[in-house]
């Protein structure tokens, strides 16, 4: 993921030029090459083609970057602008402004089948290295259709995402003739070609990473994490530990690491790295945690190559030679190789701009309330149920169902012992309002002063005294808003957001695609704590159909504002997964403090499963999420990035930047 910054294309003509030279300079020396652990020779043109495409991609993204930054410096974010890339965003178009930037630079070609964009693929533009009589490199692109920008009160807000395949074609002195039409003829030789996906997107910097935190992330035991890792620092250790009775107590071996498959990002300061804290967490026999010791700056690693004579991140070990492909079979089960770390200039990973969750969700009910300031249902002393009657329970009244809804408890928070307040506010199971086309759903109670919300989820049969498998999941397409608390106790099938100003309990629950169509997007954002808790415990780690796809993230974190120096405890999100299996597609994040994972692998030799993984989840970019927060930054992320040669016979209709085409 590269954030798309305010800045004036200086820096893009600077690494340009110095990468020409060193490609200039390493291909007069150059004869062979390493690949999968096989000796090949190549041409002196495989290799400058090679190179040049890999020039050719690097200037398609600085370019975009330059342009976005400086359309976002304009003010393409600021509402009611008339600003062309405000408009391209609201109302993505085939010739937008968006497009058209990245026209100045690659040739558009029709997208004939979305499985094999590649192949649509056969028009490209040429661009020629600066200062140089011949050589250079040819780009083409297509595009599917984008995912508009929405941060308007009338509905759901939605970042905008533009998924496009890029095709580099690298062409070396002689290997192309300039002809008189101002078309370049490839002369019959091979020609280095890059493709792969770039998401122009305004997604919010969180939901770009499996885990994100501006704190430091605690690889405690063996979590399986696929996708790319941000924080400050990372602590990791072959030892867990786990809550037993009341006492905490550790495990571990050499083989129960953390396997990472992708990069890590660490914030550049004084002590961003990698620690391996093999020695911690110790066993206490006792109530209380034990405190982690601060790190040795001398011992952080920086490099993959550092990680790698240390064997961290490496649960397998070394790499036999006869290993070829090196990722990871399943989510839950380790690859080979450790992760590229990258050091990176700090950035905000909060959602809102100086906003909490809770704020966030304050202006939202503002909002709304000055349209519709009467609730479309109370609750008092019965709770109410979109399915179910009786028992306590009022069934929601379908004809005040509406595209907007607001219902409001007057339930008693249990501050008297002397008032019994229900311990339910609202149920939601099956697919009541889903049905009736509910999108925007707020739940909150008519003083938070005095009066409590709390909402659970699910299928209807597992609240009945004998819990069953009765019933459709809670399902649910659009936006939730909840002063309260959320129990998510069993399946879902939700695409959208919920925020809650309280805390978050996930049980044995999943979140599946049944009446929902396309990717299962749904992000959770709480002010409080984020908990996993009963989840598949004795089950076995490749039991079918238990992911949770769903992207976590709290404000917990963050210090309480009437909290002094001394008495601020350190916050984080804590997930302990030992005995029980748990299954994230998606991605967790916090606003501050720290990330702790707590987990054990089983087995032995390749099937070193965990109980803990984590695997991102891109349907963030290619589906709709309705009530993400819209974003105003511009980020380009990039992924699938493949090499292959062009046939010598193989048609491609390459145009110089000015001129026309065959």
């Amino acid at each position: 993921m590269k954030k798309v910054k305010e800045e004036q294309g200086g820096a893009l003509l600077t690494v340009f030029f110095i990468l020409i030279c060193f490609a200039i300079l390493g291909l007069s020396i150059m004869s062979v090459t390493l690949q999968s652990s096989k000796v090949r020779t190549f041409t002196d043109n495989e290799i400058k083609g090679k190179m040049l495409a890999e020039i050719g991609l690097l200037y398609f993204r600085e370019t975009l970057e330059k342009e976005l930054a400086q359309a976002q410096k304009e003010g393409a974010f600021e509402k009611n602008t008339s600003h062309p890339v405000r408009q391209a965003l609201e109302n993505p178009r085939d010739d937008d402004k968006i497009i058209e930037i990245i026209n100045k630079v690659a040739k558009k070609n029709d997208l004939l089948d979305s499985n094999k964009p590649e192949e649509s693929i056969k028009k490209y533009v040429y661009i020629p290295l600066p200062q140089q009589e011949e050589g250079g490199f040819a780009i083409a692109y297509t595009a599917y259709a984008a995912i508009p920008y929405k941060d308007k009160f009338a509905e759901p807000s939605q970042p905008y995402s533009r998924k496009i395949t890029v095709s580099i074609i690298g062409i070396p002195p002689g290997s192309a003739v300039m002809q008189k039409d101002g078309t370049v003829q490839p002369n019959g030789q091979k020609l280095e070609n890059i493709t792969a996906t770039f998401y122009i997107n305004t997604v919010p910097g969180p939901f770009h990473y499996a885990i994100s935190t501006p704190g430091e992330v605690r690889f405690f035991g063996g979590s399986n994490i696929i996708g790319n890792v941000r924080a400050n620092k990372v602590l990791t250790s072959q030892q867990y530990r786990y809550k037993k009775e009341n006492n905490w107590y550790s495990g571990g071996d050499e083989t129960n690491k953390t396997y990472i498959e992708g990069k890590v990002f660490l914030t550049d300061q004084d002590d961003a790295g990698v620690y391996d804290v093999t020695n911690y967490p110790k066993e206490t026999d006792s109530p209380e945690k034990e405190n982690i010791p601060p790190v040795d700056k001398a011992e952080r690693k920086t490099t993959k190559n550092e990680l790698k004579a240390k064997q961290i991140f490496m649960p397998q070990g070394d790499i036999p030679s006869h290993i070829v492909d090196l990722q990871a079979k399943q989510p839950f089960l380790p690859g080979w190789e450790p992760p590229v770390i990258e050091i990176v200039e700090d950035e905000s990973l909060s959602l809102f701009h100086n906003e909490t969750v809770g704020e966030y969700i304050n202006r939202k009910l503002a909002e709304r309330k000055e349209g519709a300031p009467e609730p479309d249902e109370v609750v008092d002393e019965t709770s109410l149920s979109s399915e179910e009657e009786g028992d306590g329970l009022r069934k929601i009244d379908e004809k005040k169902l509406k595209e907007r809804m607001f219902i409001e408890s007057r339930q008693p928070k249990p501050n008297d012992p002397e008032i019994e307040a229900p311990s339910l506010t609202v149920r939601l199971t099956g697919k009541t309002l889903y049905d009736y086309n509910v999108s925007e759903l707020f739940i909150v109670p008519q003083n938070p002063s005095e009066h409590k919300v709390t909402v659970e989820m699910g299928k209807k049969g597992q609240f009945s005294d004998e819990p069953t498998k009765e019933g459709e999941p809670f399902t649910y397409k659009g936006t939730i808003y909840i002063q309260g608390d959320l129990d998510i106790v069993n399946d879902i099938d939700m695409t959208g957001t919920i925020y809650v100003d309280g805390n978050v309990t996930i049980r044995e629950a999943t979140n599946q695609k049944k009446t929902n169509q396309g990717t299962q997007n749904l992000a959770i954002i709480a002010s409080g704590k984020v908990i996993l808790t009963n989840r598949y415990e004795g089950k076995p780690i490749a039991t079918p159909d238990i992911d949770l796809s769903a992207f976590l993230y709290s404000d917990f974190s963050l210090p309480e504002t009437d909290a002094t120096d001394s008495n601020k405890a350190e916050k984080g999100m804590e997930i302990y997964s030992v005995e029980s299996v748990n299954r994230i597609k998606g991605g967790i994040g916090t606003s501050g403090g720290y990330i702790e994972l707590n987990t054990k692998r089983e087995g032995e030799a390749e099937e070193l499963a965990s109980h803990l993984s984590i695997q991102f989840n891109r349907g963030i970019f290619e589906q709709e999420t309705p009530g993400l927060p819209a974003g105003d930054t511009f980020f380009i992320d990039i992924y699938d990035t493949q090499y292959k040669q062009i046939a010598g016979n193989e048609h491609v209709d390459i145009m110089s930047k000015n001129g026309g085409s065959r």
